[in-house]
């Protein structure tokens, strides 16, 4: 990353995108269709439309090419065959697709600076061209990149507080796992972690690693932390870890997953708010693989295409128990099934401004999941759930499989009702109080004895169907 003073500078490319920090948008990347033979794992051919051939304007070229598993890979050109139209890069071990289009752009050629606040390296004669948005910056402030790859490298110590911070400008290269990360611990065990009140920004990485990433950590709390403008980052992820609380953290503006959990267990998700969440993989919540005793309480996602995911692993008994509780889910909630049992989900509003009537999305054939109390723009199961325990929610409209059609009937104490819909969609613009039924007691489903440090006092008595944080009237 390259700073002008204050001012952020953009690695030049072709095509432009409208933002340059979501620079792995393959809505604006070039299109080529081939089905996998166009784009191989160290090649693209696109023909004819290689004109320029100067050895100098791709001496020092990146190309971004869109892989499998739904990835953007930048790799180094090796070099150019002007002949039959083929880009040869560094190889990678991910597969192109071969059922779909392909998605191209190329990055740091000379050629591709055609607008204020790009920048191209050239590796060779180790200096930087760049246009600045003001030329006057160039004479008062000085340019800076800085390549050091995280903030905090934990290493495996324990018993460490990092708690005041700004922690900004991390990036490190194209290559390693790692880079760009504010906070991390990777392979080492460690115990007694303390991240609290830091302002992380600015980072990069370019293979979507958390700006804090912990894995192997038992005891952790990650609280009141300001997480923003971070590209293609992740921003909490923990991973084989227990005992953990993320709280009241504020992450906006990154490139992946909000908040992803792998492997852990004794984990609380509370009081966070997630905003602007895009970029592959820009989930704002995912709780993935063999995840134990996980509470999801209290948190605002909004302004993500899928505001929380969920599975297990495939094997019964690995993954189970999941609270998710008095959530405000402003986008696609999803499970991938995968057996993930006993799921309970209560309380929370669920709706996808741009994909009505398919909010809530959970296979039929998972088990002992609990739905109640909720506010529901359309619940999509299928196959359609038989044993579930399931009611008083109040939905803002149905799912194509809620229909008789699809053995579907309308569960005890539940309703649809049109109106609020215009209610919930003013109470998203103007945040006002909305009236509504209560709902069922639901103090018996709530795992006090397991997260002590959560106030479940409120639940001891039966209240308003979705979440508190819609004041009722």
């Amino acid at each position: 990353m390259v700073f002008l003073g204050e001012e952020r500078l953009w690695l030049a490319r072709e095509p432009n995108q409208p933002d340059p920090f979501w620079f792995d948008d393959i809505a604006h990347y070039s299109v080529i269709d081939g089905f996998g033979k166009e784009l191989t794992s160290s090649s693209l051919t696109i023909g004819s439309d290689l004109k320029d051939l100067r050895p100098e304007n791709w001496s020092s070229a990146l190309v971004g090419i869109w892989m499998k598993p739904n990835v953007v890979l930048m790799r180094p050109v090796q070099k150019i065959d002007g002949g039959s139209g083929k880009i040869y890069f560094e190889p990678v071990s991910n597969k192109p697709y071969t059922d779909r289009d392909s998605y191209f752009a190329f990055f740091n050629r000379p050629s591709d600076i055609d607008q204020p606040g790009e920048y191209v390296i050239d590796n060779n004669a180790r200096n930087i061209l760049y246009w600045p948005k003001d030329s006057a910056l160039i004479k008062r402030e000085k340019l800076h990149v800085n390549q050091l790859a995280a903030g905090f490298n934990i290493n495996g110590k324990s018993n460490i507080t990092i708690t005041g911070f700004k922690i900004t400008n991390y990036f490190g290269g194209l290559k390693g796992w790692a880079a760009g990360a504010g906070v991390i611990n990777v392979k080492k065990n460690t115990q007694n972690l303390v991240v609290r009140d830091n302002v992380i920004s600015h980072l990069k990485s370019a293979e979507g690693v958390g700006a804090i990433q912990l894995h192997h950590v038992e005891n952790a709390v990650i609280e009141n932390n300001t997480i923003v403008e971070n590209e293609k980052n992740s921003g909490i992820r923990f991973g084989y870890s227990k005992n953990i609380i993320i709280r009241k953290n504020v992450i906006k503006r990154i490139g992946r997953t909000g908040i992803r959990l792998i492997e852990t267990e004794n984990v609380e998700v509370s009081g966070n708010y997630l905003t602007s969440i895009h970029g592959g993989h820009g989930n704002g919540m995912s709780v993935y693989l063999k995840n134990k005793n996980i509470l999801v309480a209290d948190n605002i996602i909004e302004d993500a295409p899928s505001a929380f995911t969920y599975h297990g692993s495939g094997k019964p008994g690995e993954a189970e128990n999941l609270w998710i509780l008095n959530n405000i889910f402003l986008g696609r909630v999803n499970s991938w099934g995968k057996n993930f049992s006993s799921v309970v989900i209560l309380h929370n509003l669920f709706l996808a401004p741009e994909e009505r009537k398919k909010a809530l999305q959970i296979p039929g054939r998972e088990s002992n999941t609990v739905v109640k109390n909720n506010i529901i723009d359309g619940f999509s199961s299928k196959p359609m759930y038989r044993d579930w325990e399931v009611s008083n929610n109040l939905y803002t409209s149905l799912s194509w499989t809620q229909s008789s059609k699809y053995h579907w009937s309308m569960e005890e104490g539940g309703e649809v009702d049109d109106d609020i819909a215009d209610e919930i969609f003013q109470f998203v613009k103007s945040k006002h109080a909305v009236d509504r039924p209560n709902g069922e007691n639901i103090s018996a489903y709530l795992p006090t004895n397991l997260f002590k440090t959560y106030d479940f006092s409120y639940w001891s008595q039966n209240r308003p169907v979705g979440p508190s944080l819609i004041p009722a009237k």
